[in-house]
């Protein structure tokens, strides 16, 4: 998965000590990767206390984008507030932000996509690493045919998981790859206006950042406003391809 980038945020989630704990009556905390093990802490508190939770308070830079899906399913499941409390990028803003009735971006924090399954429509991954080809010729692995399958495996799941949990429009997790934008930063996010524009309830709770800190590093990320008529142009035709694509899978809804 490392191959795509949309992961995490350039292993920012390495810089925040990994847990998902309750912290009060109704709020659960979630610090860290996307990741099978906070998928299951997740997941183990709301079995176990189904009606108390309201709110998920979460700091994460993303991680694995299968469990990225099934933690925003749990969002959508018990009808979670997500409240950003630092970051929520790549998978976080893909699949757990997108899951949620409303987000909450507090003051000093950011919200920044990454990319998706979808994303080689504008971009093309860097060639494996000379030991990873070595690795692949050592075990008889295709290169070719394993990008391959691993992005249909992505694109399924990514394609089935807007249709059914989210409202938000997918072709928020790509435009700011589009060739249409500059982008100069590894992240990218949209004013108000256009996130709502794409689905998502939203309010920031202070100025919407531009950069953010994590330990001693900074980084940066772009921010779009995308006029109405134009992000209907741009979604229509992201969608146009997306479904050539998914038909050619012989996907069935």
């Amino acid at each position: 998965m490392l191959i795509f980038g949309c992961g995490s945020t350039a292993n920012l989630e390495d810089d925040i000590s990994s847990s998902v704990v309750a912290i009060n009556d109704s709020t659960i905390e979630f610090i860290g990767s996307t990741n099978e093990v906070n998928l299951e802490k997740l997941k183990e508190l709301l079995e176990k206390h189904p009606k108390d939770y309201k709110t998920l308070e979460i700091n994460s830079g993303g991680g694995d984008v299968f469990a990225g899906m099934e933690i925003g399913k749990l969002v959508k499941e018990y009808h979670l507030k997500v409240v950003v409390k630092g970051q929520c990028a790549s998978s976080c803003a893909n699949y757990i932000a997108t899951a949620s009735h409303y987000v909450l971006v507090t003051k000093n924090s950011i919200i920044g996509w990454h990319g998706s399954g979808f994303q080689h429509f504008y971009y093309q991954p860097k060639s494996h690493s000379f030991f990873i080809k070595v690795l692949f010729f050592i075990f008889g692995i295709d290169e070719n045919e394993a990008l391959a399958k691993i992005i249909k495996e992505w694109q399924l799941a990514e394609y089935e998981y807007f249709r059914t949990v989210t409202d938000v429009d997918l072709v928020i997790t790509v435009l700011g790859m589009m060739p249409e934008f500059k982008r100069n930063a590894v992240l990218f996010s949209y004013d108000t206006l256009t996130l709502k524009r794409l689905g998502l309830n939203i309010e920031f709770e202070g100025p919407q950042k531009a950069s953010f800190k994590v330990t001693d590093k900074i980084y940066y990320l772009d921010v779009f406003y995308i006029e109405e008529k134009k992000l209907q142009e741009l979604s229509n035709s992201f969608h146009e391809k997306v479904n050539k694509k998914i038909a050619s899978y012989n996907y069935h809804k």
